[in-house]
């Protein structure tokens, strides 16, 4: 530095602190900023739903149920979901062995409420990885923007890593009224 000009030392100060702000930006701003974004959209989507003739007799509880509790199993979505958290925490996702689903009987309805049923689906992962990572995984089901339950979990130590096994109950909300006017056989979801 001593070798250097003003000019020089004030180019090199400004580059190194425009390079801070640059990493600051990527790494903390921008996430931060994207998660806004997002609620915002999410806040847009239940402004229209409740404004909307469909929604206007149904409780603000039914409408955010509606939005982060999908109307359909979908279990491609699931298992897609669980290979991502996998690939990302670098785990080896053995088998995902997913059973018939089932309703929930025993969950406080509002009067509102009573024209959905919810329905949970239990699926068995076996997963094998470092200690860390299988509790990143856990993490990242708690965390995961589709609503879901941890039912059990089973972790044995192998030789190198440990094998984990877990029953997650993810749900969905199946309407009555469309069940009255399709019948349960063939029951055409949302």
């Amino acid at each position: 530095m001593n070798g250097l000009t003003k000019r020089e030392r004030i180019l090199f100060s400004t580059t190194i602190i425009l390079s801070i702000l640059y990493i600051y930006y990527i790494y903390y701003f921008s996430p931060i900023m994207n998660k806004i974004k997002d609620l915002n959209f999410k806040i847009k989507i239940l402004e229209e739903k409740k404004n909307s003739n469909i929604y206007e007799n149904y409780s603000d509880e039914l409408i955010k149920l509606s939005l982060y509790i999908p109307k359909s199993e979908d279990n491609s979505k699931i298992i897609n979901r669980l290979k991502s958290f996998c690939e990302t925490l670098s785990l080896t996702l053995y088998s995902v062995d997913f059973s018939s689903p089932y309703e929930i009987k025993n969950y406080s309805k509002s009067d509102n409420i009573n024209v959905m049923n919810l329905y949970a689906i239990p699926v068995d992962v076996e997963i094998k990885g470092s200690y860390e990572n299988l509790c990143n995984f856990i993490k990242c089901c708690e965390e995961d923007e589709r609503i879901c339950q941890i039912k059990s979990l089973d972790i044995k130590r192998n030789e190198q890593s440990y094998i984990a096994h877990l029953q997650i109950l993810y749900y969905y909300l199946k309407s009555v009224e469309v069940e009255e006017d399709f019948g349960s056989d063939n029951l055409v979801n949302n």
